[in-house]
């Protein structure tokens, strides 16, 4: 079964806040991108995070990914796939 790559996610900040880390759950992979560590987070500069979406199992699949930054501060997407 091919990899599904959905849509890419867009991270926006104002003010401007550096990235700690991108994480994800479940059956989903984050290949190489634009967001990572030390990059920083603007209003006319976002990080936009690609997600692969590369079954195992059989069946409905959830997941998430969460961008961390400053502070301990994160933002949180669902992820789902069949």
């Amino acid at each position: 079964m091919p990899v599904i790559r959905p849509p890419p996610l867009t991270f926006r900040s104002h003010p401007p806040v550096p990235v700690a880390g991108v994480r994800r759950t479940g059956q989903f992979g984050l290949p190489a991108g634009s967001c990572g560590p030390r990059v920083v987070v603007g209003p006319s500069s976002p990080c936009t995070i690609t997600v692969d979406f590369d079954p195992t199992t059989v069946g409905n699949q959830s997941g998430s990914v969460t961008v961390t930054y400053q502070r301990d501060l994160s933002r949180s997407s669902s992820l789902s796939g069949v």
